[in-house]
């Protein structure tokens, strides 16, 4: 298939029917005069007619399990990250909810004041009094004064 001729390259086109009617008129020509091309062109026509002969190959009986899973692996690699994925595109929006949210955080925390001592203890030992079950009993402990004043009183 080392055919120097620059006609060399239009074979396969031309078998394939893929030239215009003057280049296929002007090949045929130049086919009655070159051997090198006359031989290329057989060797195109028997490999087209081997190829078009072989049998189609038969799938193997997990090939669409084993073909959608590289389908989905493909798609994965191709999309990245999906934090990546979810901000592309969306960057303005999200920044402007985070700043909202920030700035809710930041009037929630101003309009309910500091904590008091027994908000703290509770915060700092919240996992011991969620082991005795106290946490489940706060509504007690808003009464907590009244508690205490009746054990005063017995």
């Amino acid at each position: 298939m080392n055919n120097p001729c620059n006609q060399s390259k239009l074979l396969s086109m031309y078998l394939d029917g893929e030239l215009s009617q003057v280049q296929s008129d002007a090949l045929k020509a130049h086919l009655d005069v070159c051997p090198e091309c006359q031989r290329t062109l057989a060797t195109l026509r028997e490999n087209d007619t081997l190829i078009r002969n072989m049998p189609a190959p038969e799938p193997s009986t997990d090939f669409d399990r084993t073909f959608w899973k590289k389908v989905d692996a493909l798609e994965e690699r191709s999309r990245g990250p999906w934090l990546q994925h979810l901000f592309r595109g969306w960057r303005p929006v999200w920044a402007g909810a985070m700043a909202g949210l920030a700035v809710a955080v930041m009037i929630y925390f101003k309009s309910t004041g500091p904590m008091t001592p027994e908000e703290v203890f509770i915060a700092e030992h919240m996992e011991f009094l969620e082991e005795y079950d106290l946490i489940g009993q706060l509504e007690m402990l808003e009464h907590l004064e009244a508690v205490n004043a009746m054990k005063e009183l017995t």
